[in-house]
């Protein structure tokens, strides 16, 4: 039998990335972001909100696997999970007072105390939830019970718990010292996020004289002030392809606080844009020559990502990976 003598060395490469930190190359990232998941949704509404790691991201603006719709999403992940970049800087400009809609009266099943609503988007702080009464025989119970048909209103924080699970769903946990103990269904109502009806307007942004708040790619101007940092790439995922918004991106790239410039990245189409070689004629939409412009294409295709960049002197394609 034969032994080993010795020390024996074996390495394994690491599954950790090193991350990049960089303050001189920040992303200013505008779009929408699932803001009722958010730790505070009313203060993450065109504010500038810098976020170090993933954690913090989710925590101030909520994460969604709803890409299309929450815009700021995809960012965080390219960002943190793919490219472990950060600082980052996210826009919000999804206002959870204005681009609403009311969600329809839904009856849902109570399961183990509990109550799941799968729909993404529900605000707490507009919901209602009531309790289906049923009809009681016997004199002793009539007295106490609600009058048959008609639903008793829960109140939140007695009665039951609003909260989300990992796919945004809303979760109402029943106590069992409140009112809705026995509860075996229950009635839910409130009001939604509707990301549809944010506007080219919304993204552009306004400055009120009156008030002197200021909206949209307007809050740009406070990045240095709040944060100390000069932005480095302006971006705004799935909004950057209309060329309102592109014009509107790429003035903003000159004499941020009349002292900084910047470079800004912009989406093509993909039915215009499959490969990287068509970029140089997707950017002519924008009719830009300017240095500070930077267009991107990003497609899933057969597991294929592909990023390329277009400069006003030639094409250059600096990502690409299976």
């Amino acid at each position: 039998m034969s032994y080993k003598h010795g020390i024996e060395v074996a390495e394994k490469a690491t599954s950790l990335k090193t991350p990049l930190s960089t303050e001189y190359a920040a992303q200013v990232i505008f779009g929408t972001a699932p803001v009722n998941l958010a730790e505070y949704p009313e203060k993450a509404v065109n504010t500038p909100i810098m976020a170090n790691s993933f954690e913090e991201a989710k925590a101030a603006l909520g994460y969604s696997e709803d890409w299309k719709n929450y815009t700021l999403c995809q960012s965080m992940d390219a960002s943190y999970n793919l490219f472990q970049v950060s600082p980052v800087i996210f826009v919000n400009v999804l206002d959870p007072e204005r681009h609403v809609k009311e969600l329809e009266e839904m009856t849902v099943p109570v399961s183990n105390g509990q109550a799941i609503v799968a729909s993404i988007g529900i605000l707490l702080k507009d919901l209602t939830v009531k309790m289906a009464t049923e009809t009681r025989t016997g004199s002793a119970e009539v007295g106490a019970a609600a009058a048959a048909g008609n639903p008793v209103e829960l109140t939140v924080d007695e009665d039951y718990l609003a909260s989300f699970n990992d796919s945004g769903y809303l979760v109402v946990t029943i106590l069992s010292s409140g009112a809705g103990s026995e509860a075996q269904e229950l009635i839910i109502s409130g009001k939604v996020l509707a990301p549809d009806l944010v506007t080219e307007e919304d993204l552009i942004g306004a400055y009120d004289s009156v008030t002197g708040k200021e909206t949209g790619l307007e809050v740009l101007r406070q990045v240095y002030p709040r944060f100390g940092i000069a932005p480095g790439f302006l971006l705004a995922p799935g909004w950057s392809e209309k060329p309102n918004i592109g014009a509107a991106l790429q003035g903003k790239c000159q004499d941020i606080n009349g002292v900084f410039r910047c470079m800004c990245l912009l989406d093509l189409d993909t039915a215009q844009a499959q490969k990287y070689s068509d970029c140089e004629r997707g950017i002519r939409i924008f009719g830009s020559a300017c240095r500070c412009v930077m267009a991107e294409t990003y497609q899933r295709r057969q597991g294929v990502r592909i990023f390329c960049g277009v400069w006003s002197d030639g094409l250059q394609q600096y990502h690409c990976e299976q």
